[in-house]
């Protein structure tokens, strides 16, 4: 059985109809968020927790935002089901979206040793903070250096 998923037709501009279109052909977003959303369901169906490396890959920060609201949504989520994510989408660090005591980052060391630390770890955050603003101006870590991967370009100091 094939998965497939219907699409308007059109000629000149009207629409004529429907068709149906194989998942593989469509984008890669749209193959992630149908996989995804049938775990979504799952886990809101059973309460369980749902764990997501990378959720915002192939996904547009609507749909990532969305995602989250639907977990937090108690008239959506009425057996409390939690959704565990990574992320790079730094626009879900929104104060009015996450508590500081929810978000956690990670950080390479030198070595390659990463560390976890949350949000709550830093004493001159408050509910209020701008997360998003202090984390892309590196004041929490957890960013990549820029540095290191330059170098990967640079053959003994010579670009």
């Amino acid at each position: 059985m094939e998965v497939t998923s219907q699409h308007g037709l059109y000629k000149d501009g009207e629409n004529i109809g429907k068709t149906d279109l194989p998942l593989k052909e469509e984008s890669f977003g749209t193959r992630a968020l149908f996989i995804i959303g049938c775990h979504i369901l799952q886990a809101l169906q059973s309460g369980s927790p749902f764990f997501v490396d990378e959720m915002d890959s192939g996904l547009h920060s609507y749909i990532t935002q969305l995602i989250v609201d639907i977990f937090r949504n108690g008239r959506i989520n009425k057996k409390d089901a939690q959704l565990v994510f990574t992320t790079h989408d730094v626009n879900l660090l929104d104060q009015n979206t996450i508590r500081k005591d929810q978000v956690w980052f990670t950080e390479k060391d030198k070595f390659g040793v990463s560390e976890m630390f949350t949000l709550s770890d830093f004493d001159d955050v408050r509910e209020d903070t701008l997360f998003a603003k202090w984390y892309l101006n590196n004041k929490f870590g957890g960013v990549p250096s820029l540095q290191s991967l330059e170098k990967l370009f640079v053959e003994d100091g010579k670009k």
